[in-house]
């Protein structure tokens, strides 16, 4: 079975992720959330394949690809815990 990172790469997304708010990457990520968890059911289950490195693009960004610049976003304005105090963890500080 392949990791779930793989199957997210192999998930296309639309928005240019440097361009795009943080809202939209948002509402990107809630429309592509059930493509994968469609594909990793099919896997999961034998119905479905990962669909090779080539079917892809290069330039295109993908679901993890997204999750990754979400996951950087956040850490700019952090409120992962009850103080929600919006540090800028990238920063290190």
């Amino acid at each position: 079975m392949p990791a779930k990172f793989r199957i997210a790469r192999s998930i296309p997304v639309e928005p240019a992720l440097a361009d795009a708010s943080e809202e939209i990457l948002w509402e990107a990520f809630y429309r592509v959330t059930s493509t994968f968890f469609a594909l990793w059911s099919d896997i999961q289950s034998g119905a479905g394949f990962l669909p090779s490195a080539s079917q892809g693009s290069p330039t295109r960004p993908s679901l993890l690809d997204l999750c990754s610049e979400l996951a950087r976003r956040m850490l700019r304005h952090c409120n992962f815990c009850r103080w929600d105090c919006q540090v800028d963890r990238a920063k290190g500080t």
